[in-house]
């Protein structure tokens, strides 16, 4: 991978197959939070279009029941386009034991989103599909949401002075597989680095976050986002 600016925007955009306009706002809020480019479709067909002339997407979020498609016919069409490798492809679906459903396990996804989607599984989901991330989003002055730059600042800092001691903290509790201080303190990190926008480390800290409800805390999926968490933390202090 190359290298980049730890300031650096980075021009990512997501792919929302989704024909619920709920759904479809809450992706995109929390996308958007995280520094990403979304561009939405309600049918099977629109994203194929789409992608036909946009193969460069970094991930894919696809609803398993679309108003021209379901599971099967979804999946079959999936694996004979050529403009996204399923690596890149997240399926999402209200079914019972998402997780457990034997065509989504074999189609070759990336992973099987449950819904109702939160802010930790969709972060997990991305890391599954490597998508990079810059390490402050650079928008963060402009919008609804906006924080003026004298005040970002500071806040920075701030997040920096304490960051040493917050990852320690999380180190310490999983040494001792004591998931819920870990938790805790993951929380509180959540929080700052959202205000601050943060956000490789917002999406690290709930990677782990999502883990660690997940999964036994010594688990090799922990293990690994504990490490995303530390090359956050990491760049972060760089910056």
């Amino acid at each position: 991978m190359s290298a980049r600016s730890p300031s650096a925007a980075i021009n990512q955009t997501i792919l929302v197959v989704e024909d619920d306009p709920v759904t479809q706002s809450c992706l995109q809020q929390w996308l958007g939070r995280w520094g990403l480019q979304v561009h939405l479709s309600a049918t099977l067909g629109e994203a194929l279009t789409w992608l036909s002339a946009r193969p460069d997407c970094a991930a894919m979020l696809l609803d398993q029941h679309l108003p021209d498609a379901e599971e099967h016919e979804i999946t079959a069409q999936m694996r004979a386009q050529a403009w996204i490798p399923l690596q890149r492809v997240v399926a999402m679906t209200a079914a019972p034991n998402a997780g457990e459903d034997p065509v989504l396990m074999e189609a070759g996804y990336a992973c099987v989103l449950a819904k109702p989607v939160t802010t930790r599984s969709l972060a997990g989901a991305l890391s599954i599909c490597a998508v990079p991330m810059p390490v402050w989003r650079s928008d963060v002055a402009t919008g609804d949401d906006a924080v003026e730059p004298e005040i970002l600042l500071p806040l920075r800092n701030l997040l920096k002075r304490d960051l040493r001691r917050q990852l320690d903290a999380v180190e310490q509790a999983l040494s001792r597989a004591d998931a819920t201080a870990a938790g805790a303190v993951l929380h509180t990190l959540s929080g700052a680095a959202a205000l601050c926008a943060a956000v490789e480390l917002d999406l690290a800290v709930a990677t782990l976050s999502a883990c660690l409800l997940a999964d036994n805390s010594g688990s090799a999926r922990c293990n690994e986002a504990l490490r995303q968490l530390q090359r956050a933390v990491e760049r972060v202090l760089e910056s």
